[in-house]
Order: structure tokens, then sequence, then C-alpha cells
């Protein structure tokens, strides 16, 4: 991975929304915008034969590459594929509260284990370095708890500190 980047924009990762050719328009708008992928899953990442259209980065530094997933193989390969195309870090998707998402293990149900997030971070940072992970991970975890109920009462502060160790 490239430089940590200073974050005074971000542009978040949506679906069908921060496709390449709108981070090529973002990035015309402004040279100092940090800008996300779309969020793909890792299995999606690694086996399509289409996935390199949606990741493409064509010079659009600062950026960050959001997957989906908790296979820690798959992570691994996935922060190779990301650092190969010179992004600027690897960003897990703890957030998202899709069903969908949940199906495939990844977005806010992993919330409900800590330590299979813990381990999923140490697997990306292996490839990556500690530098590499998205420093805005616990401001997203705390405001996704605050915002689902359906996790039995998980405290944010002690998930986020535990995360942060």
């Amino acid at each position: 991975m490239k430089d940590i980047q200073e974050r005074k924009f971000c542009v978040a990762p949506m679906m069908g929304y921060t496709t390449p050719y709108a981070r090529n328009l973002y990035r015309i708008l402004s040279k100092k915008a940090f800008l996300f992928s779309e969020m793909i899953a890792t299995k999606t990442l690694i086996h399509s034969k289409n996935a390199q259209s949606i990741i493409a980065n064509d010079n659009q530094n600062p950026i960050a590459l959001q997957v989906g997933g908790s296979e820690y193989e798959d992570l691994k390969k996935c922060a190779n594929i990301a650092y190969t195309l010179n992004y600027n870090e690897i960003n897990l998707n703890v957030g998202c509260p899709s069903k969908a998402v949940q199906k495939g293990s990844f977005g806010a149900c992993l919330m409900q284990d800590k330590n299979l997030v813990k381990n999923c971070l140490s697997e990306i940072q292996g490839k990556a370095g500690r530098d590499a992970l998205s420093a805005a991970i616990a401001e997203a975890i705390n405001k996704k708890l605050i915002e689902l109920e359906d996790f039995g009462g998980v405290e944010s502060v002690h998930f986020t500190s535990f995360m942060l160790q």
C-alpha cells in the first residue's frame, strides 16, 4: 500500500455509485479527496473475470479498496491485489447491514464476533502493513452499533478499543 493520506474529505464506498468512471469524475473535481471503491466481495475479487473493471485504479489515488469477506486466505489475496493495483489501503467492510451481505459472512454481522474481525484485520496487516488499515474503522463501527440494535447490546467503545489494540 502507498503512503497514509490525510482525510479532510472522503467519498464513501457506495454500491453502484463509486464505479471507476465516477471515481475518475470525483478525481477531476478534487485531487485531494480520499476515494473508496465500491465494496467487492473477496470471492468476486479473486475469481471474477469482471472484477478488474470494478476495481480499476487509473491514477485515482489517494484511494482505498473496500472488500467484504471473513476468510483469511481470501483477505490476504485481496490485500496483494490492492497493492498490485496501487491502492493506498484496503478497507474491511464491517458496517453494511444488508441481509444479502450478511449471508456472505461480512458486513455488520461481523461485529458479533470481534475475534474474527481482529484476525481478519491481522491477515490484511500481514501483507499490507499496519498503516494500511482504515483509520475510520472505529468511527464506522461506533455509528453502526448505535444504529443497529439487533446485536445483543455489544458496547461500541469496548468493541472498538478491542479492535484497535
